[in-house]
């Protein structure tokens, strides 16, 4: 017998409202089991405004097999309310583990980055609680160890207009500057 392994199709969350509520959920049973559910209604809404691709700070990707969503990420204006002078941010990046060590994180990651760039961004914020190795592959580097929401982690960047003029890896210095 012949295992045919299912394409996934990463796409702007735009092209498919119709999962808005299904990528909420991916991200609500990862991150949000226990908070109020006044927060899953304002994460349905997150999503909704995302959906729409309507400014450089409000857009979303999911990664879909079939018409399942495995994977989303997501670009907002802000996401460490200290940090709010650095921005646009990375928010909601999450594939489900059965989807894992695939590369569709990365492949999320790329379209995100590639709309950033279309939209004039320079640099891109993250903060990560766990996948600080993650983003390191994809080329961002670390920036500082923050407390946030009472979670210990990890802020990165990365440069993005740099992209454009380097040809092979690039290699780019964190910004100046402390919390």
């Amino acid at each position: 017998m012949i295992k045919v392994r299912a394409m996934i199709v990463v796409d702007s969350l735009a092209t498919h409202p119709d999962v808005t509520s299904q990528v909420v959920d991916l991200a609500w049973y990862e991150w949000g089991i226990g908070l109020p559910d006044e927060e899953y209604q304002c994460w349905l809404r997150l999503a909704a405004e995302d959906a729409r691709l309507n400014s450089t700070f409000s857009a979303g990707f999911v990664a879909l097999d079939g018409n399942v969503p495995v994977g989303v990420v997501q670009l907002h204006e802000s996401d460490i309310k200290e940090m709010n002078d650095r921005s646009p941010w990375v928010c909601g990046m999450i594939v489900k583990p059965d989807y894992r060590s695939r590369g569709i994180g990365r492949r999320l990651l790329g379209a995100l980055e590639s709309f950033a760039i279309s939209k004039g961004v320079e640099r891109l914020w993250v903060f990560t609680e766990s996948a600080t190795t993650f983003y390191e592959k994809c080329g961002w580097l670390p920036y500082a160890h923050v407390i946030h929401d009472g979670e210990s982690g990890t802020v990165l960047t990365k440069q993005l207009e740099s992209q454009r003029r380097c040809s092979g890896i690039c290699v780019c210095p964190p910004p100046s500057g402390t919390l």
